[in-house]
């Protein structure tokens, strides 16, 4: 059934080492799955447990955002980096892949701070 919709328009995700080894072993490699190996965090989300690192956001960022003042095509897919230090890699990303928003969450100010000025230096609209 997995192939079958990965052939119409549905992004398929596979969580987990067995069920990315037993995707592979068993469908051919025509069809395009997302795989994620070791997400223990994914399945505590999936659950639907409240992630620590998740509600400090919440605590700390108590208010909505307009996406659209963030990202100049905010419907576009979003990719989250939990923990992206100073951006580098997110930076880099969204210089590569302008079909796909980033977001990186960084605890460390002075680390936000330089990756927000890189982002605004460079005049990215995905990231």
């Amino acid at each position: 059934m997995l192939n079958q919709l990965s052939q119409s328009n549905c992004n398929i995700t596979v969580v987990g080492n067995k069920a990315c080894e037993a995707m592979v072993k068993e469908s051919n490699s025509t069809f395009n799955f997302t795989m994620i190996k070791d997400a223990s965090v994914v399945w505590e989300f999936l659950k639907g447990r409240k992630l620590p690192g998740v509600m400090a956001l919440d605590r700390a960022y108590p208010f909505d955002i307009d996406w659209s003042d963030a990202y100049s095509d905010p419907a576009q897919p979003l990719v989250v980096d939990i923990g992206s230090g100073n951006g580098m890699f997110l930076l880099g990303m969204a210089k590569t892949r302008k079909d796909l928003n980033f977001l990186g969450l960084e605890i460390n100010k002075k680390l936000v701070k330089r990756c927000l000025d890189s982002v605004h230096w460079c005049g990215i609209r995905n990231g």
